[in-house]
């Protein structure tokens, strides 16, 4: 699966030369940073996951890391105000689309002999945020830190077979479920003005959703019910257009 980190070198590779040539090209205009924009970012999504089975009948704890991870990509917005030479504040708003995956197999052996194996496969379908930003500019080269609220849409599905064969886990009968989530994100970027009307920038952000309750099982009060809790790192480079 894609990584982080691999988006992450290519990314920065390809906007270091922006940074170097950080100086007042005359590109922003009479009024500097200030004003709307819109763009569109791609990159990759690697989140943190732990999944929690806790059977009330054997007294049992099973845990499943799926930490699923993949592409992502999407559109953002704002609007940007500048005081001064420096100080750059605004406020943004993204959508996006993930193809982050993963999977995670736990076996437990029987005290009658044999094993069961059991499987959680997760996804990432999309994210949100609606985020506040401050900046320090230098020039046409905008350093800025962003936080703000973020929304996620993930998915999960339990599979798992008694004393198999060979393999990985039979999928007899699949316990699928399906989630949004709210969090918090926080994370810091970096914009080179390329000319009068186009900004490239490269991100990272942090995003944390915390405790999470699933219910594949069945109803809110089914034994052996899942708890978890997910974050994600994500890295993005994006292009966009300044009105």
């Amino acid at each position: 699966m894609m990584k982080v980190r691999h988006i992450a070198a290519i990314a920065i590779a390809s906007l270091l030369p922006m940074a170097a040539s950080a100086q007042e090209s005359r590109a922003l205009g009479p009024t500097g940073w200030t004003g709307a924009y819109a763009g569109l970012q791609f990159g990759a999504l690697s989140a943190m996951q732990d999944v929690d089975n806790v059977s009330t009948a054997a007294g049992v704890v099973r845990t499943w890391s799926p930490d699923p991870d993949g592409a992502s990509g999407g559109v953002f917005l704002g609007y940007n105000w500048q005081r001064g030479a420096s100080l750059v504040y605004g406020v943004e708003a993204d959508v996006n689309w993930s193809g982050a995956e993963g999977r995670s197999v736990v076996t437990t052996p029987l005290l009658a002999g044999g094993n069961v194996v059991e499987a959680v496969d997760t996804n990432v379908r999309g994210t949100a945020a609606l985020r506040g930003r401050v900046g320090y500019a230098a020039g046409d080269t905008l350093f800025y830190a962003t936080a703000g609220l973020a929304w996620i849409r993930h998915e999960g599905v339990y599979l798992g077979t008694t004393n198999p064969a060979a393999g990985p886990p039979i999928v007899g009968n699949p316990l699928p479920w399906s989630d949004t989530a709210r969090g918090w994100t926080a994370g810091i970027g970096l914009e080179h003005v390329l000319n009068d009307r186009w900004v490239g920038r490269i991100d990272y952000r942090y995003t944390d959703f915390g405790d999470l309750f699933y219910r594949p099982f069945g109803g809110a009060l089914a034994v052996n019910n899942l708890l978890g809790n997910l974050s994600t790192h994500e890295i993005r480079v994006g292009i966009a257009m300044r009105f």
